[in-house]
């Protein structure tokens, strides 16, 4: 695989950006700047060629994902994504460089798969090429940013992790009234004075959290105050990367949230005493990515091995801050199984694509053991922090299976809205000829406080009138349309798009329905209404 004359003509393009972002900077920011490309460009490219190659074929997401680990392990990624957040909280040109490179990287590496297709078969040695490497040049640029920003002194903070800190505050909170263990547990961290907090940046670079493969700290951490300008749109840019912060915890302010003040960006925590703090009490399991709960067709739930589906759904009508009316939807799928256990299923693929051992050890409040009472259906929870508590399901409807190649002609919708007016429309158009039409479309029409005397302000398409009440419409999102090719078989129906990918979902009928077309529609975990008038 002709990778390395690929990678090299890829590479040039970040350099470019660099030295239009950096154009007018004084020259020590202009130097920095040029240090920190050599840095920025494999720590946005990796991820983006493996992402491009995910893409292109889903089924490898889980291996790419484990080879990106390995890259990252290999040459100590998280110290150099450290190092510059860190510089780009303080020079902005280097941060305008960030920007552009992360920007472009995505389109670098799909333009890069498109000429040599190749290169995804390739990706474990592509990912070794020197060109994405960390080397002692890196290590010398590294070693030039941290000297510019200094390095840690004695009497630093001491440095923590997130799941150190959460464990710190379960223990507070233990065994207390929630205000009262909420106060205890600020009053306990924040007696630890200046804090180091190594994290991974999550929830799109509003939060901090300690990331590993299968387990997530218990409680993030949110800086709210930055010591630096612009250091908060520099950690908002780093989403998914590894940062070095200090500051104050300010307040606990709910058993998940830890907020702390004073921040400010760091790039090595060299000299940091490392806090001994047991951490255990301070993780849980880490909620599956789609990818990972998803093992393949019919590699989970054996069709023979289920007794029921069950399928619960309530909403209701509430208002918001505002007034603006919303539907609160509440919808669960459980799969009885018939060696007494259960499965709360809350994925859109089928129950038979689980990748069960996942589920099992990562989804531990989702098992049951199930009887039933008369008509109710009973449900104790088998595992994890629920344990022995017992779920009555009354009012439920058994979901039944599709005879394999039903089609029918029949329009349905779902349609949700949100709290601040957001309105959700999506359609599902079926054809007896096996096709199916597929548009999705949003809007917003709700109240919203404003100024006294009113304002209007119009972007991206979206318009918002203000005004102590005043009415907003706005519309959010393009609407779209695509055809695709639909199959039934059982609880399974699957859609090819023209592009060749096929998509498993899951798909019922109530037990009560015998009409055909039938009235309403279990898809992908939800109900959709049918509209004969369509």
């Amino acid at each position: 695989m002709p990778a390395i004359p690929v990678l090299r003509l890829g590479l040039a393009l970040p350099a470019l950006l660099l030295s239009a972002a950096t154009a007018g900077a004084a020259p020590d920011d202009e130097a920095l700047g040029q240090i920190a490309a050599r840095l920025l460009t494999p720590l946005a490219l990796a991820p983006a060629l493996t992402e491009a190659c995910s893409q292109r074929n889903p089924q490898q997401r889980l291996a790419n994902a484990a080879l990106l680990g390995d890259w990252r392990r290999r040459n100590g990624v998280d110290g150099y994504e450290r190092s510059t957040a860190a510089l780009a909280a303080q020079a902005e040109p280097v941060a305008r460089a960030m920007a552009a490179i992360e920007g472009k990287a995505g389109a670098l590496a799909a333009g890069m798969i498109d000429k040599n297709p190749a290169v995804c078969a390739g990706l474990r040695q592509l990912l070794a090429e020197p060109s994405l490497g960390f080397g002692p040049d890196m290590a010398g640029a590294k070693a030039t940013i941290d000297a510019r920003l200094g390095a840690a002194q004695a009497g630093a903070p001491t440095l923590y992790s997130v799941a150190q800190l959460s464990a710190l505050a379960q223990a507070v909170m233990a065994n207390r009234p929630r205000k009262d263990g909420l106060l205890a547990a600020t009053a306990a961290l924040a007696r630890l004075g200046p804090v180091a907090v190594t994290a991974e940046v999550v929830n799109r670079g509003r939060t901090l959290q300690t990331v590993e493969p299968e387990r997530q700290s218990v409680m993030t951490l949110a800086c709210f105050g930055y010591a630096q300008p612009g250091a908060g749109k520099v950690v908002e840019a780093w989403n998914g990367r590894q940062i070095l912060v200090t500051g104050v915890v300010k307040e606990v302010w709910s058993p998940s949230n830890i907020s702390m003040t004073e921040c400010r960006i760091l790039a090595d925590g060299t000299g940091f005493a490392k806090a001994k703090v047991d951490d255990g009490a301070g993780f849980e399991m880490r909620r599956p990515s789609e990818a990972e709960a998803q093992a393949g067709p019919d590699q989970g739930i054996a069709l023979a091995d289920v007794a029921d589906v069950l399928y619960k759904f309530t909403s209701s009508s509430r208002l918001d801050g505002f007034g603006n009316g919303y539907i609160d939807r509440e919808e669960d799928t459980y799969v009885l199984l018939k060696d007494g256990t259960a499965f709360r299923h809350d994925w859109s693929f089928p129950f038979q694509d689980l990748n069960l051992p996942v589920v099992r050890r990562r989804q531990p409040d989702n098992w049951f053991r199930w009887s039933r009472s008369g008509s109710d259906f009973v449900l104790t929870h088998s595992a994890g922090k629920l344990a022995g508590q017992t779920i009555e399901l009354g009012a439920n409807t058994v979901l039944k299976p599709l005879p394999a190649g039903t089609t029918f002609g029949r329009y349905y919708y779902f349609l949700t809205i949100g709290m601040g007016g957001l309105r959700s429309d999506r359609g599902y158009d079926f054809k007896p000829d096996g096709s199916l039409v597929l548009s999705h479309s949003s809007l917003v029409a709700a109240k919203t406080a404003g100024g006294a005397e009113g304002v209007g302000v119009s972007a991206g398409g979206t318009t918002f009138t203000g005004g102590a009440l005043n009415g907003f419409v706005a519309s959010t999102g393009a609407s779209g349309k695509e055809s695709v090719r639909y199959r039934i078989d059982g609880y399974v129906i699957s859609l090819s798009h023209a592009d060749g990918r096929v998509e498993r979902r899951s798909i019922g009928v109530p037990a009560f329905d015998d009409t055909m077309p039938p009235k309403s529609l279990y898809f992908g975990g939800e109900t959709l209404w049918s509209d004969e008038k369509k």
